[in-house]
């Protein structure tokens, strides 16, 4: 019987290894609903005739969600933000670069992101801030954020408050 267990463990878990690989490399859906973020570059998952991987907030809240508290210098109080991590985005579209251009709706561009701190820090494209979808004239539809709060070096480095990219819309992976 002892022998049999640690068996049926290894198959378990070669099963989960399985669809967790095959979920990551199923085909990327196309958009139903109004395109909210448009990424390109070293991508391997595309859904347009352009090889863009393109997402509608549909496509969005199907993936893994992550909440983040934190403060910014444009609200008051202690916020929750509800979104994607960046990391699970990347790895769903099979992102092969190491940078990200991020652009707003108004073509305000961040300075260039890296996606090794983008991991460390469990960066989210948030679409909802204390439970509402945002819309555009409350920074949304999307905002790129980091948890500053629980980095206080995050907090006070004027970077990183340019990356907190509101009005997201577009992602160019390098």
């Amino acid at each position: 019987m002892s022998i049999i267990q640690p068996s049926l463990l290894l198959l378990l878990l070669c099963s989960y290894a399985s669809a967790i690989y095959a979920t990551d490399t199923m085909p990327l859906e196309k958009t139903t609903g109004k395109v909210i973020l448009s990424i390109s570059g070293k991508i391997e998952q595309t859904n347009t005739a352009d090889k863009h991987a393109e997402f509608d907030l549909a496509m969005l809240e199907k993936m893994p969600q992550t909440q983040i508290n934190t403060t910014t210098r444009w609200t008051q109080g202690l916020q929750s933000f509800v979104g994607v991590k960046v990391s699970d985005l990347l790895k769903r579209i099979g992102a092969q670069g190491t940078k990200i251009d991020a652009t707003a709706l108004d073509g305000y561009t961040a300075p260039t992101l890296d996606v090794e701190q983008m991991q460390k820090y469990n960066v989210i494209l948030a679409y909802k801030r204390n439970g509402n979808y945002m819309r555009v004239r409350d920074k949304g539809p999307l905002w790129m954020m980091y948890p500053v709060d629980d980095y206080p070096h995050l907090k006070s480095d004027i970077q990183t408050q340019y990356k907190l990219i509101w009005h997201l819309r577009y992602l160019d992976i390098k």
